[in-house]
Order: structure tokens, then C-alpha cells, then sequence
């Protein structure tokens, strides 16, 4: 299907439209011959037909991975990358850099919240391990009560969230990155005495002052404590754009899968590989750059440039169970504020007891710091945003946040429903049982 949508095109939707009209579009000669064809940016309705991104996609199903890691493709990606200039320097990959590259296959994060599991993806992506952990400080508190003050929306119960999200992030600074480079204590980050020692940090009458600080886990980690303490490094800038990918599929027989990708910024670095038709990502803006030497803690810290090593993500492709079941998976785009957006989400069906797409289209909150600042969706009534902020909480002017996507399995019917955000772009497709996936003209 892929092959086929870039031959034959497919219309340009609302989004892509608004898309094409960045920047970063016409920076370069071949992408702005695609996306702003005659000097023009895509307009919605118009089709759009990538042929050079076609012949990618057939050589990739002709020879498989070497095609790109040691292949005509991986030679083009690098001549692309080389022929680019930073201050008057030219790029430095080669084809070794390609070679080296290998997947690692890692044991998902799972943690527990009011009795469903949560399985989610292990750093460097650090979604999972920051939303499992700022769960797990709430438990204490009954979210879904609005006779006790709390309930959706309410200042209560969006304080308590926020505030949270700050600790867990203020240790995603400190302790998350590639554990082929750095010890992370993912033990001790969720261990029942640790979590419920930093939930104590929570105050219902007032807010962590200034920054919230990191907590040390080691203590409560089974493996061996490193010799040196990561600096709780200053955060990389993150755009909270909808730029990355997220689906979910589920089959006839329960098999389900939360995928989510990216290539970091809308259109990445703006370079399209001549002839090949995709674009080179700038994911490593995800590292902390600048090395962070400290006179007590040392470096470099958990996300800092390392030869090799993989940049933090805040990509939390997710899947709830009961019990042994799946019973939804789901995931977002928006930089770091995907971490929020899967975090209310998932409060949203376990706690306030809400449909799929209810969960989906309710305002959502944001925090993507250990600072004390609020991204909140419109729809949230006044009152309760000017009680926040009487707390202390700097609260922002409405905007959009994620773009959620999402399935669901009805346990007692074993029906399947899928939902996504209704204003951004998001789509459901599903196939028959017994149908081959086919288009056939009989």
C-alpha cells in the first residue's frame, strides 16, 4: 500500500497543507520540488506523488536492509548528508556509520496502576519509565472523586497531576538515557518505598517550589550503584509539535502493537535525499549538548553527545492489560508533551471511567519540566485554571497538545473500537475477519 500511495498519490489533507507551508520546506532544491512544487506550498486537495520515494520503498522489498545500511541507498543518505555545510564544514557520515548501525530489542517497562498493567517502551525512550512513575505517586489519591474534591477537570485533581509529572521529569532529567552508555535505575525509579518518598513531596495546598528536585533511587536499585551521580542536566529544547508518528493495530486473534516513530521535527533537518525521496531526521537535537562536568557530581550525564549512543525520546507507545489481556494501546506525537498526553489519557479511562474517544477528545494538561509551568488544552472550566494558578502554578493560554490514537478491546464482547483526536488529522481503518486485505473487483 505504501508503494502504491507514493505512485499514484493521495490527497493532501488540512495538516500536510499547513506543513508544506514551513520553512523547512524550502530550504533545500529537492524538497521544496516536492512540497512546494513551482514555488508553491501543497494546498489541501491537491494530490501528491513521490515516485523517487517508490523506487525507495521497491528496493527495500527487493533487498532488504542492506539496501540502505550498506547499499545505493545508504550511499545516497550519506552523499546527501556531506554535501550539507555547518559553519563552512561539511557533513561527516560515511557508510561505516551506516554499517554499524543495529536494532536493539529491549524488555518493555510495566508497572501497575489500579489494577491494570502498563507496558511501555524501556529507555533511551523515557515515556514509559516518566509516566509509570508519576502514576504510580497519584495512586494514593481517589482522581475519579468528585465528592472529595477531585474528579476530571477540577484544580484538585490537576494539581496533583502536574505536580507529579514534575518529579518524575525532574529524575527523567537526572538518570535517563542509553543503557548501553549509562546506568539507568529502572528498578529503582519504580520501586513502592521510592515512589511513595517522592509522592510525599506532593503538598494539596501548595506547589514545589522553583524547580522540583530529582530524587536518588540507587538506594532502592538491586543492581550495583554507579561510582558517580549523573547531573540532572538542563533539558534539550523540545518541540511540542505533531511531528512524530503513532498507530496501533490489533489482529482477529488479540496480537496488538503500539507503534510510535519519528524523525524528530516537522520535516526533520529539511534535507531530501536527491533521487530517493525522504528526508534525513534531526533527532539528535533530542541529546543534551555541552558536557555537564561538575565539581561534586562529574559527567557526563545520562543524555549528554556520546560516539554512538542513542538520544532520550519521550515516545510512550503504550499498552494497557487486565490481568493477561490487552485491553487498549495507544500513543502520541508532540515532543515531550507526548508523555502527557498518554498520562491523561490513560487517568482518563481508568480513573474517570470514560469512553475511548471521550478520553481522547477531554482537554488535556501538560508538563514537560521540573519547572512550574502548565500547557492546558481549552475546555477546562476557568474557575478551576485560577484556582491552579492561586496554587502558584503558571498556567499557559489554551493550545492544542498530542495527537492521540488509539485502540480498544471490550473484554466482555470481545468487540475491537478505535478513536483519535477529531480536529488533527488521525484516521481508523479496519479490515473484516476472513478478508485478505485485497482489493478485488468481484
Amino acid at each position: 500500500p505504501a508503494i502504491e500511495l507514493a505512485e499514484r498519490g493521495f490527497p493532501v489533507n488540512f495538516v500536510l497543507a499547513a506543513d508544506a507551508m514551513l520553512d523547512r520546506t524550502k530550504y533545500y532544491a529537492e524538497t521544496a520540488a516536492v512540497f512546494r512544487p513551482g514555488g508553491v506550498p501543497l494546498q489541501q486537495g491537491q494530490i501528491l506523488r513521490q515516485p523517487d520515494l517508490a523506487k525507495t520503498l521497491r528496493l527495500i522489498a527487493a533487498k532488504g536492509p542492506d539496501a540502505l545500511y550498506r547499499g545505493e541507498i545508504g550511499a545516497a543518505i550519506v552523499a546527501a548528508q556531506r554535501a550539507t555545510a555547518n559553519g563552512g564544514k561539511p557533513g561527516l557520515m560515511t557508510m561505516q556509520d551506516l554499517a554499524d548501525y543495529h536494532i536493539v530489542i529491549r524488555e518493555p517497562i510495566v508497572g501497575e496502576y489500579r489494577g491494570y498493567r502498563i507496558a511501555a517502551m524501556s529507555p533511551p525512550s523515557s515515556g514509559g519509565l516518566t509516566m509509570i512513575q508519576a502514576l504510580k505517586m497519584i495512586e494514593r489519591y481517589p482522581l475519579g472523586d468528585a465528592a472529595a474534591g477531585f474528579g476530571f477537570g477540577s484544580a484538585k485533581t490537576l494539581h496533583v497531576m502536574t505536580e507529579a509529572m514534575r518529579l518524575a521529569f525532574a529524575d527523567r532529567a537526572a538518570w535517563m538515557g542509553d543503557e548501553d552508555f549509562v546506568p539507568v535505575p529502572k528498578r529503582g525509579l519504580l520501586d513502592p518505598t521510592y515512589v511513595r518518598e517522592r509522592g510525599d513531596l506532593i503538598s494539596l495546598t501548595s506547589i514545589i517550589s522553583g524547580t522540583a528536585p530529582r530524587g536518588d533511587p540507587w538506594p532502592f536499585e538491586t543492581a550495583q550503584r554507579p561510582g558517580r551521580t549523573m547531573l540532572a542536566a538542563a533539558e534539550p529544547v523540545s518541540y511540542a509539535g505533531g511531528h512524530t508518528t503513532h498507530f496501533s493495530v490489533v489482529d482477529q486473534w488479540g496480537n496488538i502493537v503500539s507503534y510510535t516513530t519519528t524523525i524528530e521535527q516537522g520535516w526533520g533537518t529539511g534535507i531530501m535525499v536527491p533521487g530517493y525521496g525522504f528526508m534525513l531526521n534531526n533527532e539528535l537535537t533530542d541529546f543534551n549538548f555541552g558536557f555537564n562536568m561538575h565539581p561534586r557530581f562529574g559527567g557526563p550525564g545520562a543524555n549528554d553527545v556520546q560516539g554512538g549512543k542513542r538520544p532520550r525520546s519521550s515516545m510512550t507507545p503504550t499498552i494497557l492489560f487486565k490481568g493477561r489481556e490487552p485491553v487498549a494501546a495507544f500513543g502520541s506525537p508532540g515532543g515531550a508533551t507526548i508523555i502527557s498526553s498518554v498520562y491523561n489519557v490513560l487517568i482518563n479511562l481508568v480513573d474517570h471511567h470514560m469512553t475511548l474517544k471521550q478520553a481522547i477528545e477531554a482537554p488535556r494538561i501538560s508538563v514537560t519540566t521540573a519547572g512550574n509551568f502548565i500547557a492546558r488544552e481549552a475546555g477546562f472550566d476557568e474557575t478551576e485554571i485560577a484556582k491552579l494558578r492561586a496554587l502558584g502554578h503558571v498556567v499557559g493560554d489554551p493550545a492544542d497538545i498530542g495527537n492521540v490514537s488509539a485502540i480498544f478491546i471490550d473484554l466482555a464482547t470481545g468487540r475491537q473500537y478505535g478513536a483519535v483526536d477529531s480536529t488533527r488529522g488521525g484516521g481508523l481503518s479496519g479490515v473484516p475477519k476472513g478478508h485478505d486485505g485485497e482489493e478485488h473487483d468481484d
